[in-house]
């Protein structure tokens, strides 16, 4: 094989390789993972609250990524849809977009506001309020605490540098 040919082909495999790794899921994004940073949870509970059909799989996803804290005062899954259902939680299903702010991270606790526009073209703040969790069940994966209506966004921060409500 001349020489060219060959070093044209391995580029061309090292390209076609490095693509497909890169667009890959490294974990299962349906289940809390220690490989996963807070702000990629709470970009995908937003993006499930967003896409969330008919049967509710993206309110269930949501709920699979509660801390067994939040589960304890929210669940079980049917109670936590009813209480996603009503407002104002009910602003971030089929929102048109997220705003996601700058987000607030220690070793135990993550903040990030999330500011949505609903369907109805509104402004809405939400605190995400994650934890790192310790228990063996799921060492080291964040988990959401709790989401804090912050009302209607004027592009006030709501939150201080350190994920403080203000």
């Amino acid at each position: 094989m001349p020489r060219l040919l060959k070093t044209t082909t391995t580029a061309a495999l090292l390209v076609l390789t490095t693509t497909v790794l890169a667009t890959t899921p490294p974990v299962d994004a349906t289940a809390p993972s220690p490989d996963l940073a807070p702000e990629e949870v709470v970009r995908m509970q937003v993006e499930w609250l967003r896409t969330n059909d008919a049967g509710d799989q993206g309110i269930a996803q949501v709920f699979a990524f509660a801390s067994p804290a939040n589960r304890a005062q929210t669940g079980p899954l049917d109670r936590f849809t009813a209480m996603v259902r009503a407002a104002p939680y009910a602003a971030l299903l089929g929102h048109r977009k997220a705003r996601f702010g700058a987000i607030a991270i220690t070793a135990t606790q993550a903040r990030q506001r999330v500011t949505i526009v609903t369907r109805n073209d509104e402004s809405r703040a939400f605190l995400w309020v994650l934890s790192r969790q310790t228990d063996d069940a799921c060492k080291g994966c964040w988990v959401t605490d709790a989401v804090i209506p912050l009302g209607q966004d004027d592009d006030a921060d709501g939150i201080d540098a350190s994920g403080t409500v203000t």
